[in-house]
């Protein structure tokens, strides 16, 4: 079962924060969840893509680990799942991330606000981009979003793993 809390519209998509109440069986997967595990717990910061097919299992790869009991020793309620779907622009893939953290505007640069607020803190962030592909593949916005990613990943105490 999974919990949806309906937001505000965003250019006319509807927001969920998805909130797993229950993790899938894994069979067979126990090792690759302990492995991703204890490289998201060595290090504050740490950067992991799950590459595979469609179907194959990386998001409930990813909220396995997250979900994890050293994962949240680690990193507390500061673990974000941020489901990248409806990133069909780079506008709304950082409007994601301003949604999923919460982050109050105060710009009209999004991107400055996300920056701004990552610096308020150092405390260890675990930070999910599930199907990240969709971002990733807009018609000549790699390097925008790569850009964005960069920003992101100057932050030591962000880990980001990410699922395409």
């Amino acid at each position: 079962m999974t919990i949806r809390i309906t937001t505000p519209t965003l250019d006319g998509l509807t927001l969920f924060r998805v909130l797993p109440s229950g993790l899938p069986v894994l069979c067979g997967s126990a090792e690759r969840v302990e492995e991703m595990v204890g490289r998201l717990t060595v290090n504050e910061s740490v950067r992991l893509a799950l590459l595979d097919a469609g179907g194959i299992g990386k998001t409930a790869l990813a909220l396995a680990a997250r979900e994890h009991a050293a994962v949240i020793q680690k990193d507390g309620d500061l673990r974000f799942f941020i489901l990248c779907e409806q990133a069909t622009s780079t506008l709304l893939f950082v409007e994601l991330v301003v949604w999923a953290f919460r982050i109050e505007t105060s710009s009209n640069d999004r991107m400055q606000d996300v920056t701004s607020f990552f610096a308020t803190t150092d405390d260890p962030t675990l930070v999910i981009l599930d199907n990240f592909e969709t971002p990733w593949d807009i018609a000549g916005e790699q390097s925008r979003v790569g850009d964005i990613m960069s920003s992101i990943a100057a932050f030591l105490h962000i880990s980001l793993l990410i699922t395409i």
